[in-house]
């Protein structure tokens, strides 16, 4: 019998989890998007830009996975030219998208000034950049490269999963360290992500059966923290139970109206599918509470 669920072929990531749990509604356009696309059929959609702090993290994570592929490589990849790269990227960023940047973080009252606006943002990267240089990457040293940045897949049960874990290395004392690279704050009352837990639960697939020698850690790249805790079995059970309930969400439910909107004007007014969103619509139209 074929499955009419607009998800029912979607494959479970951390990522594709985390807009569903964000905001069903969004979830569901996405992937009725790309059916449209296969089918021929294809609405027209906004093209939100990214926000300056995600461009941020964007630009040092390709920083940090450029200096890695070097020192892979056993090539040079100085702190300089990480710098040089960061700032080109992010001027080339705000000249593309400033009248974007000026209506959604600028109020009338505010003088926006891109040139200026562009070098705060290469200040901001360029510091988390010194700081992974300085302060982060030396932890490294003694560590064996595995693999880093690749979109690799397991299962569990009948359901395909997907991981693209930042970096994965054995230490000096034989772990297996899997490393996320975190720009944002720190939160330091935050359980183990549903991110790194799932690369937990990959790597003991993949690379190491003995759990007690797997290492997740968050490093911080704002100020050098490291965040690391050893997953358990009942770490790696629950990650088992939410690709499973998350999956059943997906193969079972069967129209819009299963997927039910979870607006915030944080949210939705970033959202490249607030053109057919009533939901989304009527939140900003209200402002915020």
């Amino acid at each position: 019998m074929v499955n009419n669920s607009p998800a029912s072929h979607v494959d479970w990531s951390y990522s594709t989890a985390r807009l569903y749990h964000k905001c069903p509604r969004q979830f569901y356009y996405q992937h009725r998007q790309r059916e449209e696309k296969d089918t021929g059929y294809e609405t027209q959609s906004s093209t939100a830009v990214q926000p300056p702090g995600a461009r941020i993290g964007s630009v040092v994570h390709d920083c940090i996975a450029e200096k890695i592929e070097h020192w892979r490589n056993s090539s040079k990849r100085t702190l300089q030219d990480s710098q040089e790269a960061a700032a080109a990227s992010l001027q080339q960023y705000v000249a593309e998208n400033s009248d974007e940047i000026r209506d959604s973080h600028f109020t009338d009252e505010d003088e926006f000034d891109p040139d200026e606006f562009a070098q705060s943002l290469i200040q901001t990267a360029q510091s988390h950049i010194k700081t992974f240089f300085q302060v982060i990457w030396p932890q490294f040293n003694s560590h064996r490269y595995i693999t880093h940045e690749i979109t690799r897949s397991f299962s569990v049960d009948e359901h395909t999963v997907w991981v693209r874990p930042d970096f994965c290395t054995r230490s000096q004392e034989g772990d297996l360290v899997i490393t996320d690279w975190k720009t944002g704050a720190v939160d330091r009352f935050s359980e183990p992500t549903l991110q790194v837990l799932t690369y937990a639960l990959w790597a003991h697939r993949e690379y190491e059966p003995d759990l007690d020698r797997i290492l997740v850690q968050l490093v911080h790249t704002k100020h050098g923290e490291f965040d690391r805790t050893r997953p358990d079995r009942v770490d790696l059970d629950s990650i088992k139970n939410q690709i499973r309930t998350d999956r059943e969400d997906w193969t079972t439910f069967q129209s819009m109206n299963d997927y039910q909107p979870d607006p915030e004007t944080e949210k939705c007014k970033y959202c490249t599918f607030l053109d057919r969103c009533d939901a989304g619509q009527m939140c900003i139209d209200k402002g915020p509470d």
